[in-house]
């Protein structure tokens, strides 16, 4: 009876902690669209996709293991002046260990970018929601399918009531952005949140309601003679709970570039440390072919307690993105 108490505790304890948390990515500079509905649509090209993996703690039982997609492009503008309307679509899921405790998020978004002067624009955009947890026992083992000798797997394990717990709800959030460009650098700052009007979690007639998240984003590109240097900050408050993430990258580009035509796009190789505060650091590579396709793997090591437990282990991050155009094409000089 008291391994079933303590069971049951623990069980209650993860599935509120879960619910109450977002998933997170170490390359958060790739994923405005999760963080800032503000910074939806604003880059060069008329259409940037992309698909992210990550894998988390896989020393640790099943770990975390989050994937997903987005795709975000201009309807109004283009190009790097101008007003510019973006619309965005991300598609996140994640699951979580044996219990099988898994989120789905689904959203869509628009933001304005009006250009205030020839070098910044100011951006507002706000995002629509689908959230969706749910968990699963089967893989779980309980005192019931003890038969006295040996655990047995076909016994029921009387835990009918946890078997199919589903939540969903609808998410709401908006962001702020301003931006500045100019021949040498680039930076960016900006303001979002989500889960306004998150409805509540239910548990065994229990209810935790999702707090709502705050964001703060900022970055910052500046072009050396041989180099690029990227830098960006990210931090999130959620209640009593804090994340600090920051990113620091140098890119090397070679060929050439053309602006009037498509006959000379660079390539790039990049590098560089993601580092989250008192939780990890994650070295980084990537390489970029002709503006078009790019592809970037980071590795988390851990810093915190759980170093203990899964040691050096912390989960790979993998991101491929494609950037193009649709529309009038920009002349081939002959």
């Amino acid at each position: 009876m008291k391994f079933r108490i303590i069971t049951y505790l623990l069980f209650v304890i993860a599935f509120n902690r879960v619910s109450a948390q977002d998933m997170h990515f170490t390359q958060f500079n790739l994923l405005p669209q999760l963080y800032n509905p503000g910074r939806i649509g604003l880059f060069d090209a008329n259409l940037r996709a992309s698909a992210h993996y990550r894998k988390q703690w896989a020393s640790a039982g099943k770990g975390y293991g989050t994937q997903g997609a987005q795709v975000e492009g201009a309807l109004v503008g283009s190009g790097p002046s101008g007003d510019r309307l973006g619309v965005g679509l991300i598609v996140l899921s994640d699951q979580a260990g044996k219990a099988q405790l898994k989120s789905l998020l689904i959203k869509t978004g628009l933001a304005y970018h009006i250009e205030m002067s020839g070098k910044d624009r100011m951006s507002l955009g706000m995002q629509l929601g689908y959230i969706q947890r749910s968990i699963g026992i089967d893989g779980l083992a309980w005192d019931a399918q003890y038969n006295g000798t040996e655990y047995d797997p076909s016994l029921p394990s009387q835990e009918n009531p946890y078997a199919n717990t589903v939540d969903r709800g609808i998410d709401l959030g908006a962001g702020m952005n301003w931006s500045h460009k100019s021949r040498e650098s680039e930076w960016y700052a900006g303001y979002g949140f989500r889960h306004l009007g998150q409805n509540q979690t239910a548990l065994i007639n229990g209810a935790d309601r999702l707090p709502i998240r705050q964001t703060v984003q900022a970055g910052a590109m500046t072009r050396l003679p041989f180099v690029w240097l990227y830098t960006d900050m990210l931090l999130q408050r959620q209640k009593g709970a804090m994340e600090i993430a920051a990113s620091l990258r140098a890119e090397y580009r070679f060929g050439s570039d053309s602006r009037y035509t498509d006959i000379y796009k660079s390539s790039a190789i990049q590098t560089g440390v993601y580092y989250r505060y008192a939780d990890a650091i994650s070295p980084m590579i990537g390489f970029e072919w002709k503006r078009v396709m790019a592809i970037s793997m980071s590795y988390d090591i851990p810093l915190s307690k759980v170093r203990r437990i899964v040691g050096l282990s912390g989960g790979p991050e993998i991101t491929l993105v494609y950037n193009g155009d649709y529309g009038p094409k920009r002349k081939v000089a002959k």
